[in-house]
């Protein structure tokens, strides 16, 4: 007896695909700020950690483990909770919209950390992926309705 979730097996491939590769992604940010000796302030981003040394990389550990247990929640819903993807997809979209206003606008960074590069082809890829889950989803529901009219 196959025990799949109709649910799971109805979740858009594109969704949990996303949401799977953001998890992988949350885990191995996740790990280098949690578990390198300065979570890659200085060595990586190249922050001057003369001053307030602690706080930064307590703050880089604390960033760490959210990253690490989203991915974790993030690689769940991908490959057991796939109900949940798309859910997890607008999550994902405004949080990375909102990080990015925040970064750009009102609190950026001194010099340019490396995850500062790939944030906005993170950004414009969820927002790709969520617009292709609706615009299919809207296609189908037209084609429906189509087949409906004709019959």
């Amino acid at each position: 007896m196959n025990r799949i979730s109709k649910s799971t097996q109805t979740a858009d491939p594109l969704a949990w695909g996303v949401v799977a590769l953001v998890g992988i992604l949350n885990l191995f940010r996740g790990s280098i700020h949690t578990f390198l000796p300065d979570g890659g302030a200085g060595v990586i981003a190249g922050f001057d950690l003369s001053h307030s040394r602690q706080t930064i990389v307590f703050l880089f550990a604390v960033m760490g483990i959210e990253q690490l247990s989203l991915g974790v929640v993030d690689l769940i819903v991908a490959f057991r909770v796939r109900s949940l993807a798309i859910p997890m997809l607008w999550f994902h979209a405004l949080e990375q919209t909102a990080a990015e206003i925040i970064f750009v606008f009102y609190k950026p960074p001194p010099g340019r950390p490396p995850g500062m590069g790939g944030a906005p082809l993170t950004l414009a890829i969820l927002w790709l992926a969520i617009g292709w889950v609706y615009w299919r989803r809207s296609a189908g529901s037209r084609q429906t309705a189509a087949a409906l009219r004709a019959s």
